[in-house]
């Protein structure tokens, strides 16, 4: 039994709040609420972790206009660069390809997005594998899990690096969850 590391694409990089704030500003915007002026980086900090067809689905948040506040959302989103590394996070996976540990990286960001920005910081070509779902997928997080179980076989041992959105996912299939820290990052192997 080998162990494989399961790195959380979104907890290797810096914090995206205040980027995810400047787009929530934008949708509202684009539909004419009031919010637009009134919501603040708190009222973006409670959403984050809430999955994205409760986001779109709220009647509370859009006022019947979810599909245009969306796509000025995203709009918004692309015109950002790419979050940098969070400390010690590429040097860790610099070591762990060399020292032939095998690690995937996974992201509920569209994969096409996720290859873009693992690209732009360098990190393309150290890990074995990348899974995140395609545009317009939805997947739970236990099944974008399940696709490192099967790529690599479900006979090894599972260990998650990443943030509490994933726990209990990560523990319903049996792994060990590690909460990703720069102290995390120093010292797993």
């Amino acid at each position: 039994m080998k162990k494989i590391l399961v790195l959380h694409w979104s907890a290797l990089q810096e914090s995206s709040l205040s980027v995810i704030h400047e787009c929530y500003l934008a949708a509202f915007a684009a539909i004419g609420c009031d919010r637009s002026t009134t919501w603040v980086l708190e009222d973006t900090a409670e959403r984050i972790g809430v999955p994205p067809e409760v986001t779109w689905s709220s009647e509370r948040l859009w006022h019947g206009r979810a599909a245009e506040a969306k796509e000025a959302f995203y709009a918004k989103f692309k015109e950002f660069s790419t979050l940098p590394l969070r400390k010690g996070a590429k040097e860790m996976m610099l070591k762990l390809a060399e020292e032939g540990q095998k690690f995937c990286i996974v992201s509920m960001k569209t994969r096409e997005l996720m290859l873009k920005e693992i690209g732009r910081l360098g990190v393309a070509a150290l890990a074995q594998a990348y899974f995140a779902p395609a545009e317009g997928e939805k997947p739970f997080k236990e099944e974008l899990l399940l696709k490192a179980e099967d790529f690599f076989g479900s006979d090894n041992e599972f260990v998650f690096v990443g943030d509490a959105r994933y726990k209990e996912a990560v523990e319903g299939l049996r792994w060990r969850f590690v909460e990703a820290s720069e102290e995390v990052f120093a010292t797993i192997k």
